[in-house]
């Protein structure tokens, strides 16, 4: 049987060669693209100021619209002397006050058409919620820290020699110092200071000094919250992107003088009683929801949100501001 080899093609020959590649006319049409169905997120602020209110669900089982918080002004001397005989002296209690909370409702929506949802490969309907539920999430941490700063006045602090945010200036950012005489300031309001939350981008002040212990230092039987870093003076410091920011010359909510001189930061300490009550209250008149539904006569898938709530500061003087330039 004879055995046909074919011919080597020289080096030469091959070079020369004509080759069809992506540059060919019409050759991209037979490329396809294949896209993964999953979609990479983008980061999401962490959400750590929950940890520092009392959450109130009484209004969800009622048709009221605000939720008045009774609360005690100061401590109450009571009259002790007394004449042998006579009727005891009666004392009034003339510390007590209330503060009023008001939710507002928050109904938001996302409309993705069917030709759409029916034409890609990504779930756009689970995507959707999941951008609702992280923006619910968002909106209630925002709430929380806003109200602390638009109504703590009493009780702050500031870096350098400044008396408000608009003698701010580069290089008073935050110290340990700072920190402890925010403390002191909770404390002799007969508060106990537990919470601190900084900015990220704060945390090394905290990491050099001697008094601070690192949340993988603890023992076993201590609790970590979310977000902290470990303890500076008994305080847990907890950091967090959401923490009350401000760029130079927004307009501090707390100072009729108006404007902040540089962009800065606005820490937050809060103390709690002995009884480890908390300082601020969140009021809730409807939970958060995120519901869905097809309409066939605009072709049209629709995802809801709904929720209504607010938040108080109750006892003010248990927390302190920390303002201090982020540079």
């Amino acid at each position: 049987m004879e055995v046909h080899e074919e011919k080597m093609r020289s080096l030469k020959e091959l070079q020369a060669a004509n080759i069809t590649d992506t540059s060919t006319t019409n050759a991209s049409n037979f490329q396809d693209t294949f896209l993964d169905p999953e979609i990479v997120k983008f980061a999401e602020a962490l959400r750590f100021f929950r940890q520092a209110v009392e959450e109130n669900d009484v209004l969800t089982k009622s048709r009221d619209k605000t939720l008045r918080v009774p609360k005690t002004t100061s401590h109450l001397s009571i009259t002790t002397t007394h004449t042998e005989g006579a009727e005891r002296t009666y004392t009034e209690m003339t510390n007590l006050d209330t503060v009023d909370i008001t939710p507002s409702f928050k109904l938001g929506a996302i409309a993705i058409s069917k030709e759409l949802v029916d034409t890609s490969r990504v779930d756009l309907v689970d995507t959707a919620k999941y951008m609702v539920a992280q923006d619910i999430e968002e909106g209630i941490e925002k709430a929380i820290t806003e109200a602390i700063d638009a109504n703590v006045s009493t009780n702050v602090v500031y870096g350098g020699d400044a008396t408000d945010p608009s003698q701010l200036e580069t290089g008073d950012k935050i110290t340990v110092d700072l920190v402890a005489d925010a403390i002191k300031l909770v404390k002799d309001n007969n508060y106990v200071p537990a919470l601190l939350f900084i900015k990220p981008a704060q945390e090394n002040v905290f990491y050099k000094s001697s008094q601070f212990t690192n949340a993988a230092e603890y023992g076993s039987n201590e609790v970590v919250l979310n977000g902290e870093i470990g303890k500076y003076l008994g305080v847990k410091v907890i950091t967090s992107t959401l923490t009350q920011s401000y760029a130079a010359g927004n307009g501090d909510k707390n100072d009729a003088l108006g404007n902040w001189n540089v962009a800065g930061t606005s820490c937050q300490l809060i103390g709690f009683t002995a009884g480890k009550k908390k300082p601020i209250t969140l009021a809730w008149k409807q939970k958060p929801s995120v519901s869905y539904e097809y309409l066939k006569r605009y072709a049209t898938h629709y995802i809801y949100y709904d929720a209504a709530y607010g938040v108080g500061v109750i006892q003010e003087k248990a927390c302190c501001l920390i303002k201090v330039s982020d540079a």
